[in-house]
């Protein structure tokens, strides 16, 4: 009892914090979005998604941009139909997945330190795993490297939060197995890289890491 009561406790405190994040972060990405003007890499991105439907976004953006599968510019296609074309109309997209992000990265926190505790934690260390990534989460949501990019109407705040997600189910594959994770890795790696290539550089890092995993730990494991 005295162990629930204790997770519980972390639990709530790691909610609290986690909705003081995302409103902290929110508001840094949001606030006076439309106060400058676009700038060089916006104005492309305003004129690969501009065009009066689907067949004239793809048709542009492989003009300007070819090379890639133009995920973002067909989502701010969309966005820009229903909120204007402004400056804040545009760079709320990117703003908003730029809020969503933090609440991504709270899970991947939780799943990493599962994943590295999962052989001996009990209830009050599940606890005090939400709040440590609710810390995570509020770091996140305050850094300037995330703000920034969550206020610029472009790719990568999207290319972000797909790669969160996909990190996330690589986590949950090595933890859990299952089809679904496995199926939601290969999914959002795929998008992920379609998005911008760039994305592309987190897949050998993972593999160094799955690699050095098994190297280090598979052994004392098996002993165990």
């Amino acid at each position: 009892m005295k162990r629930n009561f204790l997770s519980g406790v972390w639990r709530g405190q790691a909610g609290a914090l986690l909705l003081i994040a995302v409103a902290l972060g929110a508001t840094l990405r949001f606030f006076r979005l439309g106060s400058r003007e676009l700038s060089i890499d916006e104005s492309l991105s305003w004129a690969e998604s501009s065009g009066h439907n689907i067949k004239a976004v793809l048709r542009v953006q492989h003009q300007l941009d070819s090379g890639k599968f133009p995920i973002y510019e067909i989502a701010q296609h969309g966005w820009m139909r229903v909120f204007g074309e402004s400056e804040a109309a545009m760079r709320s997209l990117s703003a908003l997945i730029g809020s969503l992000s933090i609440v991504l990265v709270f899970i991947l926190g939780v799943e990493l330190m599962l994943a590295a505790t999962s052989r001996r934690a009990d209830e009050s260390d599940e606890g005090r795993i939400y709040i440590v990534a609710a810390v995570c989460a509020l770091i996140f949501a305050v850094a300037l490297p995330s703000v920034e990019i969550a206020r610029q109407a472009r790719m990568y705040s999207m290319m972000q939060a797909w790669i969160l997600v996909q990190i996330i189910f690589l986590l949950r594959a090595r933890r859990l197995g299952g089809l679904a994770n496995y199926a939601g890795l290969t999914i959002f790696s795929a998008i992920a890289v379609a998005t911008n290539f760039t994305a592309a550089l987190v897949i050998p890092a993972e593999v160094l890491w799955l690699i050095y995993l098994r190297l280090v730990y598979a052994p004392s494991d098996e002993t165990t």
